[in-house]
């Protein structure tokens, strides 16, 4: 009598009380490295969820549409307000992408180097980066992490939506967006 105590007591426990484990990874497209995401956040109704350790593990009391509010990492935007439909108590996780190419700053260089650095280092010679969907995000020739030529921007579905033209000596000398009809030669 009393195991069978135990054992209703222990499926009581899990089913009326379980929560689900929810963790979130970054591939990092430069070392092709995936890691746990140690500090992000879900919203559920309004109400924010974050973790209260260093874990990278968030528990979910129950089930619902969550979304993704914050994330510290270098993800691209589009990544914020991803939604989860968690329909039972069960472990879940997701794997977001990291920017490859973003703008950088050295303060310690004189004059501060502002450009682009593409897996950390200055960006040289052609370079792309992704968005997590697998559509170009950024594309561009660059030389000692400043852009030469063309520097293209992309929305998350695939289309222009702004290029930046650059001189030899990496001066910025047009903008244009493709409502200006300005379509550019390879």
């Amino acid at each position: 009598m009393k195991n069978i105590l135990t054992l209703i007591l222990s499926t009581i426990c899990f089913f009326g009380f379980g929560q689900t484990r929810f963790e979130l990874y970054s591939y990092d497209p430069c070392s092709k490295e995936v890691k746990a995401i140690k500090f992000f956040g879900l919203k559920k109704e309004g109400i924010a969820l974050s973790r209260q350790d260093t874990s990278g593990i968030l528990l979910l009391r129950d089930t619902g549409v969550y979304v993704l509010s914050y994330v510290i990492d270098d993800i691209d935007s589009t990544q914020l307000g991803k939604k989860y439909h968690i329909k039972s108590v069960k472990n879940f996780s997701d794997t977001l992408r990291l920017l490859s190419i973003k703008q950088c700053l050295e303060p310690i260089s004189h004059p501060n180097f502002v450009g682009y650095c593409c897996c950390d280092e200055k960006c040289e010679g052609k370079q792309v980066d992704y968005y997590q969907n697998g559509f170009k995000r950024i594309e561009g020739n660059f030389k000692k992490g400043k852009p030469v030529g063309e520097l293209i921007f992309y929305h998350p579905n695939g289309e222009i939506s702004e290029v930046h033209k650059y001189n030899k000596k990496s001066k910025l000398v047009k903008k244009s967006k493709p409502k200006d009809n300005l379509f550019f030669k390879e």
